[in-house]
């Protein structure tokens, strides 16, 4: 393993707060958006990505993501969104 994926894994193994509620979440997004440079978008069991994302997107992709939490977790509260950091966040999962 690579200093790299050692890093990523640790920080993804760290701690984490919960979007319990979907205006938290909708605040997350928008955090985000204003740091939208630098993000890296992975998803769970393929390969680390080698670059990050461009700002277009990032904002697609969280607008794809939030309409698919919002359809597919049918609740009248989030909790299924986790980030390292509410207001400066670094990792989402």
């Amino acid at each position: 393993m690579n200093p790299t994926t050692t890093s990523f894994q640790q920080h993804y193994k760290g701690s984490f707060t919960n979007m319990l509620r979907w205006h938290q979440l909708d605040k997350l997004w928008e955090n985000v958006k204003v740091q939208a440079n630098g993000w890296y978008i992975y998803f769970v069991g393929e390969t680390l990505p080698s670059a990050p994302v461009e700002a277009t997107a990032l904002v697609q992709f969280i607008q794809e993501i939030d309409k698919l939490l919002r359809s597919e977790h049918d609740y009248d509260y989030c909790g299924i969104v986790y980030a390292d950091d509410k207001e400066n966040p670094s990792m989402i999962k």
